[in-house]
């Protein structure tokens, strides 16, 4: 039976969200296939384990790892080259656990931007988030962008601005998007009217992030879709949704802070989402052609708008550890523990694959070099 972990939490402002993403991730996983453990990553991006953080109570009120009394929470650590997760106790390093493939559900920052993913394939264990540079990529809008267009795709026209930047000199007319560069869960996007809100907008994105993008305002629908890659390799592409607003976007409150609390998974939605089904087709074939060119593991959303009266769409983003893992556009045909053990296959599949190639050889470079030495101190 494997051993998983779901790592969540971290020092990002979507830490809470990323809580409640692990948890039920962690609930939904097949007891009777795998073996589970909870890693929570604090706001210091220490990890803890223990039995006491399976509850969401660990988590309201207070830090979890606040009560040094509380034997059921323990700090432990990762060692470079090891799939074993240590503990200190009575002032030495001993074993907890060793672990046999990772689901991550950590939002933002160091759990989606590739850190985390580095750090674990340091320690040969397989995550279902992709590789490093997948990672890292789709956290980045900007670059992302970049890859959108060289798959042919439209983007929103937009421009990139740092502490820098004259915001005079941007040429996006209003109304226009602000945005973090490197932030989800729509933290700190705004739609500004006039200069004066764009400067404060731009002033609060700029304390969040290094990068901020301001973006044209497009009028039309929001439409998103995920994808994932199975055991046997193939991807799985899901059905669009829809998400019903009564705003001009869908705000970090609407997610997660008014009832349901599961983000989108919880947000009033159309599902299938009522399209053209050429449209329809044109967004699950950009879907997995984003998935495959980012080089993605695990379950993937990409967020489109659709601008009806020019019947085109346009990629907004990618999100590499979605919110609930995007599990309910998978709902009528997967569930959600389904979904996992599948990324979870392909993860290990893949994992072993990469085992099986060359990465290191035996040479005789260092002997040449050291005979070079000796002959130039002659």
């Amino acid at each position: 039976m494997k051993t998983v972990a779901v790592f969540f939490g971290g020092k990002s402002p979507e830490h809470d969200i990323s809580i409640i993403t692990g948890l039920l991730t962690f609930r939904n996983l097949n007891r009777f296939l795998y073996k589970k453990e909870v890693i929570y990553i604090s706001k210091e991006n220490k990890f803890y384990a223990g039995k006491d953080l399976e509850n969401i109570d660990a988590y309201v009120g207070v830090a979890p790892e606040s009560d040094p009394k509380n034997k059921n929470i323990f700090e432990v650590f990762l060692l470079p080259g090891s799939n074993t997760l240590y503990r200190l106790k009575r002032k030495r390093i001993k074993p907890y656990i060793q672990i046999d493939a990772a689901v991550l559900a950590t939002h933002g920052e160091m759990g989606e931007n590739g850190t985390l993913v580095g750090a674990l394939e340091l320690s040969c264990i397989p995550t279902s988030a992709g590789s490093l540079f997948a990672k890292a990529l789709s956290m980045d809008k900007v670059k992302s962008k970049i890859f959108f267009q060289h798959l042919g795709l439209s983007v929103a026209k937009h421009e990139i601005v740092t502490e820098e930047t004259n915001l005079e000199d941007i040429e996006i007319e209003f109304p226009a998007v602000v945005k973090p560069c490197s932030l989800g869960s729509s933290i700190g996007v705004r739609v500004v009217k006039d200069f004066d809100e764009l400067t404060l907008a731009v002033q609060s994105v700029l304390l969040m992030d290094n990068v901020c993008l301001v973006e044209e305002f497009i009028d039309g629908r929001e439409l998103n879709c995920a994808c994932f890659k199975n055991a046997q390799g193939e991807l799985v592409v899901s059905e669009c949704e829809e998400p019903i607003k009564e705003k001009t976007l869908l705000s970090f409150k609407d997610k997660y802070l008014d009832e349901g609390g599961e983000g989108m998974a919880s947000a009033d939605r159309i599902f299938p989402a009522i399209i053209p089904k050429k449209i329809e087709e044109q967004i699950k074939d950009a879907t997995k052609r984003i998935y495959e060119l980012f080089g993605f593991r695990g379950i993937v959303r990409v967020d489109y708008f659709y601008k009806e009266k020019d019947d085109e769409i346009l990629p907004n983003e990618v999100n590499a550890i979605p919110g609930s893992l995007a599990h309910h556009l998978f709902k009528n045909t997967h569930t959600f523990g389904q979904l996992l053990s599948e990324c979870i296959d392909a993860t290990c599949a893949e994992h072993k694959q990469n085992k099986e190639l060359i990465k290191v050889f035996n040479s005789t470079v260092l002997e040449n070099y050291k005979s070079s030495c000796k002959k130039s101190r002659k």
